[in-house]
């Protein structure tokens, strides 16, 4: 029986140019298309609120969210290199590494919101550029120095609740203070494939956090899929070069791999999952034109495909591969999850249930790196547990947000 040819790090190269080329064009339609709709005989008043809108707050808010994701994106190739490899520590005590920055987030998430709403979420941005700086800064401390790792864990926890919760939900309230969506109804532009969602809100600022999930299934489906999908992300963070790493040695290619190459084109994918959405978003309604809802259930069913095909195949293509998907799922799950919340979510609690959603996320991943083992049998367990995790946020999106 002949051997399927295995790829050379040249495969990651192709594959990242590819990927590239593809996102570069395909952004390039988008821009044109665009150009094309922007430029109506008549235009609206608010249309003029809505430059001022984003020369103002989206400088501030937009470009503070898209730099914070993108250097929190950035050291995800290399965080786990960078325990492991570079400052030799065992595989346990990086897995308690990790562990400590989610039950941080876990916790922190019981009061960051609440805290934004009450004293302002614009400081509550300024706080988070703050604390990843100082997170980012103890990473270059030795490994004998592990209450700096510690401490540099914990600040970035914090960090990402505050980077998940706050930034979307100050963009999205000062949106609807501006009444910019009244534009979009005005004009006809609003999309009816959206689904009606948003015929009624949660939020009743008398109530307490417990009595709003309590009251709401949307909300628990919302809880829901953002554990068990954004939890799986962040194993699969932990996981991946792992599984690659096991992939290239199988195929007899040793255990370097260009980490920077793959961080790359997994961006690359997951570009082309937010270009997808915004693409078909925008289309007329039709046969094939599915509501948000209807097109994350597909996503999250896709993604957990992404997590069991590498259990069964090992291929290092296939597998990279498998990741791309996931990635391009990413791309698709975020702009679509922040759809459908700000259609069920009132501005008066939108930073507090924002950031209740990230409870049972992190703890669900403090659960899994917690019984982090060294071997593939418990990496192939933990991506068996994720991909059936998906396949129920899947079924229960299916059956709580339908349109």
């Amino acid at each position: 029986m002949s051997q399927t040819p295995t790829p050379s790090l040249d495969f990651y190269t192709l594959n990242l140019i590819t990927l590239a080329l593809i996102g570069a064009g395909l952004s390039y339609l988008q821009w044109k298309h665009q150009k094309r709709k922007a430029h109506p005989t008549f235009p609206h008043p608010q249309d003029f609120e809505a430059r001022d809108f984003e020369a103002r707050e989206g400088r501030e808010g937009l470009l503070g969210n898209g730099a914070g994701a993108d250097v929190k994106a950035a050291d995800g190739p290399y965080i786990y290199p960078l325990y492991k490899d570079e400052k030799a520590l065992p595989e346990a005590t990086v897995a308690h590494l990790f562990t400590t920055g989610f039950l941080a987030a876990a916790l922190s998430a019981t009061f960051t919101g609440t805290l934004a709403d009450t004293y302002g979420r614009r400081s509550a941005c300024r706080i988070f550029c703050f604390t990843y700086a100082i997170s980012c800064l103890t990473t270059l401390a030795p490994a004998s120095s592990l209450p700096i790792l510690f401490l540099g864990r914990i600040l970035g926890g914090l960090s990402t609740t505050l980077m998940y919760s706050v930034f979307e939900s100050w963009m999205v309230t000062e949106y609807h203070v501006q009444r910019l969506d009244e534009a979009a109804e005005n004009y006809g532009e609003s999309t009816d494939h959206q689904g009606t969602l948003s015929s009624s809100k949660l939020g009743h600022p008398e109530k307490n956090t417990l009595s709003l999930i309590r009251d709401d299934k949307r909300l628990w489906a919302l809880i829901i899929t953002t554990c068990f999908f954004e939890g799986s992300m962040y194993l699969w963070i932990f996981f991946k070069f792992p599984a690659l790493r096991l992939a290239h040695q199988l195929n007899g290619k040793g255990s370097d791999l260009p980490f920077g190459m793959i961080f790359a084109a997994l961006m690359c994918a997951m570009m082309l999952g937010s270009i997808f959405f915004t693409w078909y978003s925008a289309l007329p309604p039709g046969k094939w034109v599915v509501p948000p809802s209807t097109l994350l259930s597909l996503s999250l069913m896709v993604a957990a495909c992404c997590f069991l095909i590498p259990v069964l195949v090992r291929n290092e293509a296939i597998t990279f591969w498998c990741f791309c998907v996931f990635e391009m799922c990413v791309g698709i799950y975020f702009p679509t999850m922040g759809n459908l919340k700000e259609k069920i979510v009132d501005d008066s609690v939108r930073a507090k249930v924002y950031g209740v959603l990230r409870v049972p996320l992190n703890v669900f991943v403090v659960v899994g790196l917690g019984m982090t083992k060294d071997g593939e049998t418990h990496r192939d367990n933990m991506f068996r547990v994720c991909g059936t995790a998906l396949i129920i946020a899947g079924v229960v999106v299916g059956r709580y947000l339908k349109d």
